[in-house]
């Protein structure tokens, strides 16, 4: 038997956030909007989902022609940026792990996590993966890259002038 709300005995206050969590997780919002894969035949999109009484970012897949969308990541504080890997068989991806740490992971398609550089603190949001699988991670302004191996070895980094970044 359907359960409906008037059957259910919740303070007003309570029943208005229970209300506002709900319309969050159905309206899928999808901050980085979805990414095809090199293949053509899947997209990664990032939904925000309710998890753990909050709102939580989660990397999902679905077929390009058509299908459901399925879970691949589990549910994080926050997905900063992913990009696919050039052969197509999984992603990397920007989370916040604190207030002010991010870590940079991949998922392969099968849902299968590993942690490339844990708890790094800084302003990092973008990732690029390149051809010969390096990675290329910007920081928030645009002023700094940092390009490091899969082990999550840091390999060269690129410091902008202030003046080549701002526009203003």
């Amino acid at each position: 038997a359907a359960l409906s709300l008037s059957q259910l005995q919740f303070p007003v206050q309570t029943l208005a956030i229970l209300i506002v969590k709900i319309r969050q997780v159905l309206s899928s919002t999808t901050p980085l909007g979805g990414r095809i894969s090199p293949d053509g035949r899947r997209i990664a999109v990032i939904r925000r989902v309710l998890a753990d009484g909050a709102a939580r970012d989660q990397i999902w897949l679905m077929p390009y022609d058509e299908g459901e969308l399925t879970p691949l990541t589990p549910a994080l504080d926050e997905i900063n940026d992913f990009e696919w890997n050039p052969d197509g068989r999984g992603l990397v991806y920007i989370h916040r792990v604190e207030k002010d740490m991010r870590s940079i992971a991949e998922v392969d398609t099968t849902g299968k996590v590993r942690e490339i550089l844990k708890g790094e603190t800084g302003p990092i949001s973008g990732v690029q993966v390149l051809a010969d699988n390096r990675i290329l991670i910007t920081n928030s302004d645009g002023s700094e890259f940092f390009g490091m191996d899969r082990a999550g070895r840091a390999q060269a980094r690129w410091k902008i002038p202030a003046w080549a970044v701002s526009f203003t």
